[in-house]
């Protein structure tokens, strides 16, 4: 049941609103969790005044409603190659996250709650977290990102 209620928000989002909490298809910080949010955050983009080169949302389970369950208060971390810290994010009230950072070729991240790490087992092929990290995942993502 918990999966039709999900097909049937994300429909709702995509079709231009959904009326729990949290969804807002308004722009500003809590619109559209679960979205790829580079697809309009990038040069040539709806909102290219606002380029980030990461984004996306945490969720509390792998099974989402994407407008009543993200994680607030999760950091995501990025870090270069080498594993040197590049920034550190915290997400907002739905789960949503973004930085303007550059970022280098190899980086890596991981999202990380009460002091445990949870890494990404490679480096991501783009910051566009919720390309793969999706309600259907694809590119081999596990399922949407998940605070540990």
């Amino acid at each position: 049941m918990r999966g039709l209620v999900t097909i049937a928000i994300a429909i709702a989002g995509a079709l231009g609103g959904c009326a729990d909490r949290a969804c807002s298809t308004e722009p500003g910080p809590t619109m559209r969790p679960g979205w790829n949010c580079l697809s309009c955050h990038r040069d040539g983009g709806q909102a290219k005044d606002k380029v980030w080169s990461a984004g996306g949302t945490v969720f509390e389970e792998l099974d989402v409603d994407p407008c009543n369950d993200g994680a607030a208060g999760v950091a995501v971390v990025f870090f270069d190659p080498r594993g040197t810290e590049l920034e550190r994010v915290r997400t907002n009230d739905v789960g949503n996250f973004h930085i303007a950072t550059p970022l280098p070729e190899g980086f890596r991240v991981g999202v990380e709650r009460d002091g445990r790490l949870a890494m990404m087992p490679f480096p991501p092929p783009a910051g566009s977290c919720n390309a793969c990290h999706a309600l259907a995942p694809i590119g081999g993502a596990k399922g949407v990102i998940r605070a540990p």
